[in-house]
């Protein structure tokens, strides 16, 4: 996951696959700096209740299995952190509408990375 604008590649994961995800500001960051994660269909947005790791430099961090981040349905997805100043817990973020005008924000920067969830084989 960047932001350098380059095209990720999606990740396949099974229930079991071990996931760590760092977030790190390109500069110091003074203030307080929150960040919220979502997984997201073109008609479907899922708020993401996974701790994360907050640090005073800005920086984020989510470790886990692909199960316990991200308890949703088998399929594709895409994984979309959003990284902004002040408390970003009540930001409206129920549609891909609102997700994509909150992308035009100067004050918030949004990370996406394609996901594909896929079942583990059958035994």
């Amino acid at each position: 996951m960047r932001s350098d604008g380059s095209e990720p590649v999606t990740l396949r994961l099974r229930p079991d696959s071990l996931v760590d995800i760092a977030v790190r500001p390109r500069a110091v960051v003074v203030g307080p700096v929150d960040m919220r994660a979502l997984l997201t269909r073109p008609d479907e947005v899922q708020a993401l209740s996974t701790p994360v790791d907050r640090a005073e430099t800005g920086a984020f961090h989510l470790a886990g299995t692909a199960a316990e981040l991200f308890p949703v349905p088998p399929g594709r997805w895409q994984l979309v952190l959003i990284v902004g100043r002040g408390d970003l817990s009540s930001l409206e973020l129920q549609t891909p509408h609102l997700l994509a005008a909150l992308e035009r924000s100067a004050e918030i920067v949004v990370l996406r990375q394609p996901i594909h969830l896929i079942e583990p084989p059958a035994e």
